[in-house]
Formats: C-alpha cells, structure tokens, sequence
C-alpha cells in the first residue's frame, strides 16, 4: 500500500520557503538600532521673487531720494517705478512679502516726497513774497515835483484849506506827487485829460473811446530803490476813480501806445527808473471830478488818491 505523502513537500516546508523567498526580496530598511528610517523624499523649495526684491530696493532708494530736497525729483522718478514693479511681482511665482514691502515703501516715499515738495513751496514762496509788514508800510514821505518839499504826512493842498493831513478822495494829492511803499516809489508826473487824439494818431489800430468817453493819459515813473541782487521788474497799480465812485482800469479798453507806454517788464535794479503812460477811457461830462488811486506796487494794500488836475 503506497503512501499518499511519498512525492510530496510538506505544506510546512512550502511556507518556510515562500516566506524566504519574500525575505530575499524585500530591502533591509532597519538600522543598526532597530527602529525603521522613513525613505527620503525631495522637498521642493519656495522659489524667490527677484522682481520683488528688486521692487523693494528700489522702492527704498526712492524713499532716500525723496527724503533728500536736493534729490527729490530722482525720488520721484524711482517710486513709480518700485510700485509699479511689486504690483507685476504679485503675479510671478515666490514669496509675497517683499512684493508687500515694496508696495508699502512706495506709498510712503510718495507722502514724504509730496510733504517735502509743499514745505518747500511755502518756502519759496515766503522767501519770494516781502512780509505784509514790509509791503505796506505807513506812508513815508510825500515828494511835490514843484515844491521838492518831503514830509512823511502834509497839510492838504485842496481849495477849501482845511488843515487836514488825511488823503481821500475828497481830499487829494496833486499831481507831481510821489508814492513810496516799500522798495518802490511811483511819481504821477502829468495827466492828460483829453488825449483821444494823442491815443489814435500813436497806433492806427487803436479803436476810439466808447459813446460819451474819452482817453485819459497818466504819465508816471516807478523808481526802484530796493537792493535785491536780481533786481525787480515795476508793478504799479493806477486806477481812475469817477465821481460817482465807479472804478476805471487801463485794461477796461485796450489802447496800444507803442512809442510811449510804461513798461513793466524789463526788470530794474537800485537806483534805476522807468518812465511811461498808461490810458484810460473815461466819462467825458465829470472826467475833472475823478481821481488816481495810486498804489506804488501792485501787492500793497494802501491806495493814495491823487488829483487829475
């Protein structure tokens, strides 16, 4: 009788050999220390954002710039310029922040640059200004071209001789007077009551009064006595004044004097003068009852009535 198990491996053996062969196989993944080590995976690293970078030092150096008023306008030009290059950065790969700071530093630089540019217009423009109390001082003197006589405040020279030093317009200068306010002193020399004709034979383009007016001439001289290196370019203000009160100014009706007109822009240094007429269109039936307000520059804020006649 044969054996069944003759030929046959034991299901023991099978197992113990299976399992070799699975050992064979497999990695030794353990260490010396028997604890198991994890296998090594590559990490990926966050790329950097040069363009941020580079945003955030420019926007930095803008900031310098900015803060320098010698160096102001390279600030100017170098903050715009930052901004604009961390708002593109916001769109490339890579960290964020300096985009951020970029940005941040951009809009500071901007405020600095815009306080330091006001402060020194202010500047500027008080340096370039004269205080209120050095453009219009208390009348000094008083020069009559007749008389040559100069009094810080005179008698009144109307008609009615009532002793009163105080100038209105009731109670006029005459003409030959000087103006000094400040810097600048402004003499009426002459006024030419009707000088229509005078006005259309300097320039044949000029157009005659309106119906019912006439051209007024007032010859006057602005002498600069100031001691500014740059010199200062004459600015009077004259004004005709009716007697109803109505206010008349050369520019109300363009007439052009081109052999005779006073001109203020060729700018003057101390000790020179200039000399020329302005004109004016006025009523005809009270053109002798009107007055000059003069002032010697055009910021002063006192205006001196001079007579017409």
């Amino acid at each position: 009788m044969s054996n069944p198990y003759i030929g046959e491996e034991p299901e023991e053996q099978n197992t113990a050999s299976t399992f070799s062969q699975q050992k064979t196989l497999e990695p030794d993944n353990h260490n010396p220390f028997g604890s198991s080590v994890p296998s090594q995976q590559q990490k990926t690293k966050t790329p950097r954002n040069i363009l941020a970078i580079l945003a955030l030092v420019v926007a930095a150096l803008g900031l310098v710039f900015a803060c320098i008023p010698g160096t102001l306008l390279i600030g100017v030009v170098l903050l715009p310029i930052a901004f604009v290059m961390a708002l593109v950065s916001f769109f490339l790969d890579g960290t964020k922040g300096f985009s951020v700071a970029a940005v941040l530093v951009s809009i500071i630089g901007a405020v600095a640059a815009a306080l330091i540019f006001s402060n020194g217009t202010d500047s500027a423009d008080s340096e370039a200004s004269p205080a209120a109390s050095d453009r219009n001082p208390a009348l000094e003197e008083l020069i009559f071209g007749d008389s040559g006589t100069a009094t810080g405040s005179q008698e009144t020279t109307s008609g009615d001789a009532t002793g009163s030093a105080t100038n209105s317009r009731d109670n006029p200068y005459p003409v030959g007077s000087a103006i000094t306010e400040g810097d600048w002193t402004v003499t009426v020399n002459e006024v030419t009551l009707d000088a229509t004709q005078v006005v259309l034979d300097e320039d044949e383009f000029n157009d005659p009064p309106p119906a019912g007016s006439q051209y007024l001439m007032v010859n006057i001289t602005a002498l600069y006595e100031g001691a500014d290196p740059q010199g200062e370019t004459p600015s009077p203000r004259i004004e005709y004044v009716t007697a109803g009160g109505n206010t008349i100014n050369d520019y109300d009706h363009f007439a052009y004097l081109p052999e005779s007109e006073f001109n203020s822009g060729n700018t003057l240094y101390q000790g020179a003068s200039t000399t020329g007429n302005l004109v004016f269109a006025v009523p005809t039936e009270d053109v002798t009852e009107g007055v000059l307000a003069v002032r010697a520059h055009v910021l002063g804020d006192d205006k001196i009535f001079v007579d017409v006649q």
